[in-house]
């Protein structure tokens, strides 16, 4: 009896000494489940755009308006304004020269962004070199670092994307408030109807060039391609 009471005694030893030991080897790894990560689950966004081919249109860079050392005329702001505005337009907000892949979104850097397909300009070198001929750099470059990104080689729009428009105005009326060889600044009065709007801007020579600086508002109505449509108000 003594012998059996020994035998169980001595397996009961050997069974909580084996105990023991798995759970200090592989204690870290009994009863835990992996954690959860609830902000991933049911995600299929992926970091590889499906193919896509980038369509490169012709584009005629537009001519900035040189510094020749005198000030500015308000005959000359006139012409220079849409050709400045329509730069704007097309390249800084809302974007309207470019075509984008709406349909072919990933992220990037967490940025939910999509490819261009379709452009005048399609890199984001090409882009600055364009918008810099008319604005300031720290004029533009806000938008533009929520706007573009790089990626493989290819151009992506991110963040937000200007769309809608503004009221159809249809008459500008220019007020100079000062002009120099170098400076200028000037307001701008837009008509629709009953309805008018100012905005005021400066210019500033800037390599050479004549530059919009500090803030710019564009005005969807005032560029080339609309000219018939609108008129100055003397």
């Amino acid at each position: 009896m003594k012998t059996k009471n020994v035998i169980i005694i001595a397996t009961i030893f050997v069974v909580v000494i084996m105990t023991v030991v798995v759970a200090f080897k592989f204690g870290d790894k009994i009863f835990i489940s992996e954690p959860t990560d609830y902000n991933t689950q049911g995600s299929t966004t992926e970091n590889t755009a499906k193919d896509f081919k980038v369509e490169k249109t012709e584009y005629i860079p537009k001519k900035p308006l040189l510094a020749t050392g005198k000030a500015l005329t308000e005959k000359e702001i006139k012409e220079f304004l849409p050709i400045a505005n329509e730069v704007y337009m097309n390249w800084v907000n809302p974007g309207r020269a470019l075509k984008i892949d709406w349909d072919n979104e990933i992220t990037i850097n967490g940025q939910r962004s999509c490819p261009v397909i379709s452009g005048g300009l399609i890199t984001l070198d090409a882009i600055n070199e364009e918008v810099q001929s008319f604005f300031s750099e720290e004029t533009c470059k806000e938008r533009m670092d929520d706007m573009y990104l790089m990626h493989e080689g290819k151009l992506y729009i991110c963040g937000p994307y200007g769309e809608g428009g503004d009221i159809g105005w249809n008459k500008f009326e220019l007020k100079m408030v000062s002009s120099t060889p170098t400076e200028c600044e000037f307001v701008i009065t837009a008509y629709f109807e009953d309805a008018h709007k100012d905005t005021a801007y400066k210019m500033k020579v800037v390599d050479g060039k004549w530059n919009f600086v500090e803030t710019y508002e564009w005005i969807d109505t005032l560029f080339t391609d609309n000219n018939k449509n609108y008129e100055w108000v003397e």
